[in-house]
């Protein structure tokens, strides 16, 4: 579960960019794969984690026209007291997201958004 900051911020960016409707109009399904989940520092009342996804984009109605990347997520988990909302004794402080690898294991060379790599770029 989220802080109340984070949990602002988040939905405060989702709807200045409309996040949930273009999803919605892009018809596209996403499957996330959970490669790989590492602890990178632990303090009394934070850890930070890292996570290797691999995720896949398709239609959403056929599952055609596959595209598949890489991303690695760092997230920092604040310990809190047990409850019915945090049953884990976690709150999501803050995270980030990139590319971890831009070649598609699917289709193609593509890039963090699934678009095709430009061979001219810089």
């Amino acid at each position: 579960m989220m802080s109340a900051p984070l949990r602002t911020r988040i939905s405060k960016e989702a709807a200045e960019q409309k996040l949930l409707q273009t999803y919605k109009l892009a018809q596209v399904r996403t499957e996330l794969n959970i490669e790989e989940v590492s602890v990178l520092e632990r303090a009394d009342s934070l850890l930070h984690l890292r996570a290797r996804v691999s995720r896949t984009k398709s239609r959403i109605l056929d599952g055609s026209g596959p595209v598949g990347d890489r991303l690695e997520v760092d997230i920092v988990e604040r310990v809190v007291p047990r409850s019915i909302d945090k049953p884990d004794g976690l709150e999501l402080a803050d995270f980030s997201v990139r590319a971890a690898n831009n070649k598609s294991s699917v289709n193609g060379e593509r890039n963090a958004a699934g678009l095709p790599e430009s061979g001219n770029a810089p």
